[in-house]
């Protein structure tokens, strides 16, 4: 009798065409995990654990994430035109200046010429 572990005949092996079949749908379905695949099998009328099938997964090597260096030298022009916009004053960020002592008016050009001229 052949056991799946040394020692430890109560485990059978997982035969060959079975391990051949869950690395055929991991690799067909890479969006699955052992559950799915488990039940699958189960449907297929093959009896093997959700732990088994996990084992023989082919897992998928994810590309590398970017550093911290990558990122700043990709956004710098962004970063920087970030950086530099700031506002004089809230009433100026509005686009209001006062025109008497009850009412606010929109400001003149030549009024906001000179708030941006620097």
């Amino acid at each position: 009798m052949k056991s799946g572990r040394a020692g430890n005949p109560s485990s059978p092996s997982v035969p060959k065409d079975a391990r051949d079949l869950i690395r055929l749908m991991s690799r067909a379905n890479p969006t699955w995990g052992a559950p799915r695949i488990h039940g699958e099998l189960l449907k297929l009328g093959m009896n093997i654990g959700e732990t088994s099938v996990s084992k023989y997964l082919v897992h998928q090597r994810k590309p590398p994430s970017q550093t911290w260096r990558t990122i700043l030298e990709n956004h710098v022009k962004d970063l920087v035109s970030v950086d530099f916009f700031t506002v004089p004053t809230p009433a100026q960020a509005i686009g209001l200046e006062e025109a008497g002592p009850d009412r606010l008016r929109p400001p003149s050009r030549q009024h906001q010429r000179n708030l941006f001229a620097t």
